[in-house]
């Protein structure tokens, strides 16, 4: 039909639903899937070894320290990152498909300062400034959905403060 809107896509890759555990009147905007900072490169160090899954989690132990005293820890490395029209949100994935299962930590963007965006070849990471300085860190492989959450908070955040 001409002048409809495109059909989401079958993958569910682009398609943004209510997540579990928002508030009645809280609009999500974006999703991504997301790790922790160092989590490739933790991966592929010990890639090779015989306690390859301690090493990341030993790696994922010490960026959530950092993230913790930032007030945000999802808890767990692998995450599913929200944004809606007020907080940064990071849910639980479900095992087989990745949705949002079980809201594990959340940041109102009255908190956030700023956001950065870098790509290093199939690899993205985007970092959230708190308004104290401290930095919260995320990457994924192929991250248009992450750039995009990214650019999203961004927006956001500017609109908020009146940058």
């Amino acid at each position: 039909m001409a002048g409809s809107a495109p059909a989401p896509s079958s993958s569910g890759c682009d398609a943004v639903t209510r997540g579990p555990d928002l508030e009645p009147d809280e609009q999500l905007l974006v999703t991504a899937p997301a790790s922790f900072r160092g989590a490739w490169s933790a991966t592929a160090r010990s890639t090779f070894s015989l306690a390859s899954s301690r090493r990341r989690l030993a790696a994922f132990e010490a960026w959530e320290i950092g993230v913790r005293e930032a007030g945000f820890a999802p808890g767990e490395p692998d995450i599913i990152l929200g944004l809606t029209d007020t907080r940064l949100v990071a849910w639980h994935p479900s095992f087989f498909l990745h949705h949002p299962t079980e809201l594990t930590a959340s940041i109102p963007l009255a908190r956030l300062y700023g956001v950065g965006v870098v790509r290093h070849g199939l690899l993205t990471g985007v970092s959230f400034v708190t308004e104290a300085g401290a930095i919260i860190e995320f990457e994924a492989i192929r991250g248009r959905r992450l750039r995009r959450l990214a650019q999203a908070a961004s927006a956001a955040i500017s609109a908020r403060h009146g940058h």
